[in-house]
């Protein structure tokens, strides 16, 4: 079977909550490959693609983290224009609906936050590597090659 375990973890839409929660995963040495987070005013949902979901599911239990695991698909596209569209379209034409979808990589990492000035000084001043548009395009060009 080509199917990956996801854990999808609830959790209070407070500043620090997601710290916390990747913090045990840390000390429990387990490599987050791919994350998610979605909003509503009071929750989230946090999902995440680790190398070993079941020791994940284990260590956020016996904290008393609610969590659960669900089975999805991962696809590798080429990088090319067409190829998200294409994997959509396979999808709509047959009428099966995508609850949600979103990407993996360790490299680019997309936040949103409340005050994107703040975020940005601070990312520059403690030494993190922001991209502008531009520059994500050439990362997009090179995947293409």
């Amino acid at each position: 079977m080509s199917r990956v375990e996801q854990l999808s973890i609830f959790i209070e839409n407070k500043a620090g909550r997601a710290n916390a929660i990747f913090s045990r995963l840390n000390d429990a040495n387990i490599n987050v490959l791919g994350y998610m987070i979605s909003d509503t005013l009071d929750y989230g949902i946090l999902r995440i693609v680790t190398e070993t979901p079941q020791k994940a599911l284990r260590v956020l239990n016996e904290a008393g983290i609610t969590a659960q695991v669900n089975e999805v698909l991962v696809a590798k596209l080429g990088g090319r224009a067409g190829d998200l569209h294409n994997f959509i379209r396979i999808l709509a034409e047959e009428e099966i609906n995508m609850i949600y979808s979103y990407s993996l990589s360790s490299t680019y990492v997309i936040i949103r936050v409340d005050n994107i000035e703040e975020a940005q000084d601070l990312m520059l001043a403690r030494g993190i590597k922001l991209v502008n548009q531009e520059e994500l395009d050439e990362f997009s060009n090179h995947q293409a090659d």
